[in-house]
This record gives C-alpha cells, structure tokens and sequence, in this order.
C-alpha cells in the first residue's frame, strides 16, 4: 500500500471540527484547574493547650492523599523548640489531652493518641456512633452522632445499639479501653449551628450557638447523668464560631467570627459581660483559625497564606505580644519547582489562545484519508516509557538512595530538585535532537513510530523545537491523560505544533 497525498490547501482550511473543540475544552478546563488549584488550596490550624502542654495541628492539601495534619507540641512557657510527634493522611478535627498525651479526632471518626515516641490507634464506638467532637477531662469525652460511623469488625457490641434517630448527637464517655454512651445531649443540640464540649470550671460544659444567635450552655451532672441549663449568652451580631476553653478555674467560652477578635465570658453564678479582645488590626484581617488556653494564657491563634501568628491575651482581653508559630516542615522549606510550574502554566495558556486562532485541520477521517494511521496507545506508553528513562531513572535512584523518608519531603529538597531538574533538561534535549536528525526517538524506532504534521507532511524544524519543548507542560502538570480524551492522540505540544505520531509504513514495507 502506498501512502497518499498530503492534504490539500482546501481541507487545512475546512472548519474546527466537533472532536477538536472537545478537546480544546478539555485543555481550558485542565489548564485552569492546574494553575488555579494549588494556588487557593487553603491551610488550617488547629491547636489545643493543657496546665503543662501546647499542640498545634496544621491541615494542609497535599497532591497523593488529598490532605495531611503534621502535629507539633511543646511544653508551656520555657522557651523549649517545637517538636513534630506525628503526620497524619487524613484531617484533623479535634483534639483533647490525656496527661501528656494527646487524643486526636479524625473527619472520618477514627481517633488516635499520640505522644512524643509514638502512637496508637483508637477504638471506635461498637454501636455505630460517629466520634465528633472531643473534650478533655477526668476523662476522655466526646460527642457522636447515632448512626453515622461503622461498627468495629472485630468483638460483638457489649452495649446495645442506640434506639436514637439516626444523627442524634448523644454524649460518650472513653471507660475501660471503649466508648461508652452516657446521655443524650439537650434537645436544643439538634438545630445547633455551632457546639463545643470542654472540661471548664470544674464542670463538663456544652455551648450551642443556636439559630437566633444566642449562645445556650448547659453543665453535666455526672451523678444524675442529666443536663442543667448553665444559662444563655447574648454574644452580638456576627458570631458565627464559639471555643469553649479548658480551664480549672472559672468556666470560660470564647464567640467571634473568622476575621472578628470577638469577646470572652467568663462565668461564676452567671455569665460575665463580654471581655473584648484587643488584637492589633493586623490580626484581626487574618483569618481566626483557633483560640484555646495553654498553661495561664491565652492563645489567639491567626493565619494568612500558611502564615501562623500567636497572639497572647489576658482574662481582661489585655494585648500581650505575638509570636510566630511554625508550619510543617514541608511548609518552611521553599518550593523551587514553583519556576517551572509557572513556566507550565504559561505556556500552557499560550498554547490554547494560538490554538484558539486557528482553524484546525483536526480530523481522524482525512488522516486516513493521506494515507496515515495514529500509533496504538500502547505502542505510545511502551516508547514515551523508554525515551523518559532519564527521567524515570533519576527519581528511582532518589527515592531509593534516600531510604524510609517522607516521598514529598524529599521532593523538597535541593538536591532532589537539582537533579530532577537536569534530567528534565537531558529528557527533552534528547527527543529534539533525534527527532531533527531522524525523525523519530529511540522509543519511537523501537516501536515503528515517526512524527508527521496533521497534514500529512514531515514537521519542520519549528514544529519539532515546539512540540518537544512543551514536554514541560506534561512533566509538570497531570496533563498526559489529554492524550486520551484527544481524538488524534495529541499532547499539549503536539496540539501546539500540529503534530501528530503515526505508524511508520516505510518500515513494515521495507521489511516485506
């Protein structure tokens, strides 16, 4: 079979056709989320203080698990350094202490302990209740909701399951290595938009913030195992977030908003008035991300752009200074790949706005119709596989020369970056001068593949530099997968050069 004409002047300038402007779209929508998501992908804290200790959790979304707590601790007021304890795959979303150790809540309800050498696992409620909320205490406590975790796999319930609706919040006591249900909370708990439990004043305390904006609290009596109101709270307008504090002495809550300082109560026979904050205007065009009490002070705890700052009040709501807190050691190291991830960016927007000019010639009926055929995806992985070998083979020999550390710690370092970098320049260097000299990589030899414009012509000097030096836009981005959605098989670089990679018919003819 011999391969025919290239295609005509009057079929280059037929229409964009429907299959191109998927895949245009394809690349809009890729290319917006690749530079747009990390960027707004926001960071929380979360922190928690005893009589003698002081943890920080710092949530941040990380690209192989979606999102990671790194834990810290550090002893109160002697000046010693923050020590990471533990980094977690999943979300925290509350803590409470043992002593010196600290029980930490994840989004999914699972619990674990943590202290400075180790970790352990905890076990979850046999009768299906999903951990929520926790509070420190005489004892571990917590609020769980009926109905909306799973049951253990392991021993039979010693308790029968709750009769509660499923999604009521009922209170459980940690007791002889299990939870055990104690008591329905009110039942105001059920329209709550916020709630906080703590051990406060001598008290397990409960605050609701309820639809009305007023701030209902409620103490338990452990003896009747019953709930007496504790009396209600007018915090003013605005109030969307309550903390109460753990504290030995008076009871005392915290209400205020994301960027609002807001106010304490402290309370006695009654609720105090409120005790305004006086935080600096810089903190308070921060974003509020914790307040608790650790050793006798406490602790306004703000953050912009993973930027923590501590600021320290008195009871009286007295400013007393900032300090700032540190990030995860992935947070303080500086990123250096943020070059080239801009680079990819750009000149992923310049690829859609050109090809957005022009009008494609894009169809795979006229590439048939000169005589070529697309290469086989498997025939593209197996030789894209052997031409990025410099690529591949300098991150294997990273990872295996770096021994049992974190993966994406690793990526941060210099030397990792250094020589990830250089095998990128090698790998791209690589496929422009064998593709200029014979047309084809080693890869694409192997496998009898060659490159050829949509056209049906040999690509020129340009269209090779183009297509190859947008290797960095795949190196960088997820975008490979394009290739699957792209109905001639196309990268980023090969939409940008016209360029499309075809079976090579010289060969198998040669050969017959």
């Amino acid at each position: 079979m011999t391969n025919k004409a290239p295609m005509t002047k009057s079929q280059r300038d037929l229409p964009r056709d429907r299959h191109g402007s998927l895949m245009l779209g394809h690349l809009l929508v890729i290319g917006i989320w690749s530079l747009v998501i990390p960027s707004t992908a926001l960071a929380e804290l979360l922190a928690h203080g005893s009589s003698r200790m002081y943890w920080i959790a710092q949530i941040e979304p990380t690209a192989e698990s979606g999102v990671r707590t790194t834990i810290q601790q550090r002893k109160v007021d002697t000046g010693t350094a923050w020590q990471t304890i533990a980094r977690v795959g999943a979300r925290v979303v509350s803590m409470a202490d043992r002593g010196t150790q600290l029980a930490v809540l994840l989004d999914n309800g699972d619990w674990m302990l943590i202290w400075e050498d180790g970790s352990s696992d905890g076990p979850i409620p046999e009768d299906g209740a999903k951990l929520q909320k926790f509070a420190s205490g005489d004892s571990l406590w917590a609020i769980a909701a009926t109905g909306l975790g799973r049951k253990p796999t392991t021993a039979g319930a010693t308790q029968p399951a709750s009769s509660q609706p499923s999604g009521t919040r009922l209170l459980y006591q940690f007791d002889e290595g299990q939870w055990k249900m104690v008591a329905s909370l009110p039942a105001e708990a059920g329209s709550a938009r916020e709630m906080d439990l703590a051990q406060t004043g001598g008290h397990l305390v409960l605050a609701m913030l309820s639809d009305n904006g007023r701030i209902l609290t409620f103490t338990f009596d452990q003896n009747h195992l019953t709930w007496n109101s504790a009396g209600e709270i007018d915090p003013g307008n605005g109030v969307t977030k309550i903390q109460l504090l753990n504290s030995s002495g008076r009871a005392a809550i915290w209400a205020g908003a994301d960027k609002n300082a807001g106010a304490l109560f402290f309370r006695d026979d009654q609720w105090s008035r409120p005790v305004n904050l006086n935080l600096p205007t810089e903190a308070v065009n921060q974003s509020i991300q914790d307040v608790t009490l650790a050793g006798q002070g406490i602790r306004v705890i703000t953050g912009s752009a993973g930027k923590y700052l501590e600021h320290r009040v008195s009871a009286d709501g007295a400013y007393q200074g900032k300090v700032s807190l540190p990030g995860s050691d992935l947070g303080d190291q500086p990123n250096e790949f943020e070059w080239m991830t801009g680079l990819a960016g750009i000149a992923l927007i310049l690829v859609l706005v050109q090809t957005m000019r022009r009008r494609s010639p894009m169809s795979p009926d006229m590439l048939v119709e000169a005589g070529l055929q697309l290469a086989p995806m498997f025939f593209r992985l197996l030789g894209g596989t052997i031409d990025a070998l410099p690529v591949i083979g300098t991150v294997a020999g990273l990872l295996i020369n770096a021994g049992p550390v974190d993966p994406e710690k690793l990526m941060r370092t210099s030397t990792y970056q250094i020589w990830f970098t250089s095998s990128v320049v090698v790998y791209i260097v690589y496929c422009i001068v064998c593709e200029l000299i014979w047309g084809r990589t080693l890869g694409k030899w192997v496998f009898r593949m060659k490159v050829m414009t949509v056209y049906g012509s040999p690509p020129s000097r340009r269209a090779i530099l183009i297509r190859n030096v947008l290797r960095v836009v795949d190196v960088m981005m997820p975008l490979l997968l394009l290739i699957l959605v792209s109905p001639l098989r196309q990268r980023v670089g090969d939409v940008a050069a016209e360029t499309v990679v075809v079976l090579d018919r010289s060969i198998t003819e040669n050969e017959k």
